[in-house]
């Protein structure tokens, strides 16, 4: 679904939609600026996701808690200034971060750090 206007994805967006086997999805460049805090329930089956290019300006740490079996999370070219304590705490799993591109200026002490973190 990359370079797709989206702007926001709504609460249950893909469980709606009857798509809750999906294992990646790709969002890249969709413009997207607000990610709901439910629009990846029911997702547990997903483990790699890229949300790169687009306008979020802080990792959606609350659409996560479903995804138990994310293992890949790209965030690159995003203009996220920070990166908040509890940001990757529901993503037990993550081995692969990439926020490459991003306007990152504070990383807070992180609760879990993925095996690989790509700046």
């Amino acid at each position: 679904m990359s370079e797709n206007s989206f702007e926001t994805l709504p609460k249950d967006h893909f469980m709606r939609s009857g798509l809750i086997n999906l294992q990646k999805i790709y969002l890249s460049k969709c413009r997207l600026s607000h990610i709901d805090s439910r629009a990846f329930r029911g997702l547990s089956n997903l483990v790699d996701l890229d949300l790169s290019y687009n306008m979020l300006q802080k990792v959606p740490s609350g659409a996560f808690p479903d995804c138990k079996g994310l293992m890949r999370l790209v965030l690159s070219g995003n203009p996220i200034v920070d990166i908040q304590k509890n940001a990757f705490g529901p993503l037990q799993s993550v081995t692969t971060l990439e926020l490459g591109d991003c306007a990152i200026e504070v990383v807070e002490k992180v609760s879990k750090i993925p095996q690989t973190v790509l700046f």
